[in-house]
């Protein structure tokens, strides 16, 4: 089945104004993006930022991590709608086959 094109919609939560992000990250928009605590994701060391980000396929799930992380950690956050467009294969794990 090719997906290529397809689009889904998605939800994101982030800080609302990064008002207490580094300056140096200000600049890079996925600093904004909120991750549930996850050892298991990937992280980069030298930046102190993650390569994967979290974003949920229904709104309530989104609402509920976005007034946990208020309550929790009293930054103001946003659930953002996005829209991801699939883009063409890069790796096809049959050619390892």
């Amino acid at each position: 089945m090719d997906l290529t094109n397809k689009k889904l919609k998605a939800y994101i939560v982030v800080d609302r104004d990064g008002n207490t992000l580094k300056d140096e990250l200000k600049k890079d928009p996925f600093a904004y993006i909120l991750n549930e605590g996850n050892f298991s994701m990937h992280f980069n060391e030298k930046t102190s930022s993650y390569l994967s980000y979290a974003f949920y396929t229904d709104y309530e799930t989104a609402e509920d991590f976005a007034h946990w992380w208020t309550g929790n950690c009293g930054e103001i956050t946003q659930v953002r709608e996005i829209e991801i467009t699939i883009g063409q294969v890069k790796y096809d794990s049959q050619k390892d086959i």
